[in-house]
């Protein structure tokens, strides 16, 4: 292994897979390996390959949260612990299209958004319950019952670093 992993690296910057790897990772960062497979129609294997090799070169850095995936990063130090953190959550698709919704709309209540994104309540409320864990939603006061918003203090940092993430 350590002979290949030299080798690849004098190769570094001429390896049209790891170059595409590497590229789509710094348009999608957060994503999985299995997010990079299928967007660039790479056999999985390879791309976990070319990952190692970026990874072990400092190009990339790996997060694992509590799920089972590691998400990757480009090694800038663009971004912070707290925004990988956020945008690993958000990269997962139930959970982006409740942050999306609440985006666009300010306040919507559980059954709500179950319609809007045609999800049931059940799952809404798991989701619900892991983002406002996180520090991402909160539930309205009385006057609003039963309605949930994105965190006041969290609402600039959400549309930047979504912003950045749809480069």
């Amino acid at each position: 292994m350590q002979g290949a992993v030299a080798r690849a690296q004098d190769r570094l910057e001429y390896n049209e897979n790891r170059h595409r790897v590497y590229h789509f990772l710094l348009d999608t960062p957060g994503v999985t390996a299995s997010d990079i497979a299928r967007g660039l129609g790479m056999n999985l294997g390879t791309v976990r390959y070319h990952l190692l090799i970026l990874t072990l070169n400092r190009r990339i850095i790996t997060y694992k949260d509590e799920s089972k995936f590691h998400r990757y990063f480009n090694n800038s130090g663009a971004y912070t612990d707290d925004e990988m953190a956020l945008l690993s959550l958000i990269r997962r698709k139930p959970l982006q299209k409740i942050v999306n919704a609440l985006m666009e709309q300010r306040k919507l209540s559980g059954p709500d958004l179950a319609k809007r994104l045609n999800i049931s309540e059940k799952s809404i409320y798991k989701h619900i319950t892991k983002l406002s864990g996180e520090g991402i939603l909160e539930k309205l006061p009385e006057k609003d019952q039963g309605l949930y918003a994105i965190k006041v203090e969290r609402r600039e940092q959400i549309r930047e670093i979504m912003g950045r993430s749809e480069h």
